[in-house]
């Protein structure tokens, strides 16, 4: 009976020992995760602030030029004015701009001049991505068609080409 109560006991520390191991992984992994979220979460934040510019006008309106789908559009008081903006040109001797519906001057404590970077560098980037060509999606769903031919006589070119338009 001794060495039976020594065996248990012996067993019971081990089992301890592995479910205190298996915590221990198990928070590491949690960290480790919460890590990883934490640091796509600024990576997401520091690409948000380089797609859109902010500032004020004279009038106090809030002015947002953001990268959308369609390009670039701009937002006035958080409601959208111009979608596809084409036309935004900074004045900085006069502080002053000019886009699509018209013109407006920039408030006494804005930074024109990297306003000025910040709104060039957006259009490069709405002209980059108009420029790309569009991702097609890798899964082709068929729905009630049956196309037979031989191999290499074009029955998948002929299917993305349909789901493009």
């Amino acid at each position: 009976p001794p060495e039976e109560e020594v065996e248990e006991k012996e067993e019971k520390e081990e089992e301890g020992e592995k479910e205190e191991k298996a915590e221990k992984e198990e928070k590491e992994e949690k960290e480790k995760a919460e890590e990883k979220e934490e640091k796509e979460m600024e990576e997401e934040e520091e690409q948000d602030d380089s797609a859109q510019v902010q500032f004020k006008d004279t009038d106090g309106d809030v002015i947002l030029l953001k990268l959308g789908e369609n390009g670039l559009d701009e937002y006035v008081n958080d409601e959208l004015e111009i979608e596809g903006v084409e036309l935004f040109e900074i004045d900085e001797a006069e502080r002053s701009y000019e886009d699509d519906t018209g013109h407006g001057s920039f408030a006494e404590d804005a930074d024109v001049k990297s306003i000025a970077e910040k709104v060039r560098k957006l259009f490069e980037a709405a002209e980059a991505k108009a420029a790309e060509p569009e991702k097609r999606a890798k899964n082709y769903t068929k729905p009630n068609i049956l196309l037979l031919g031989p191999t290499g006589s074009g029955k998948t070119y002929l299917l993305r080409n349909l789901a493009d338009r």
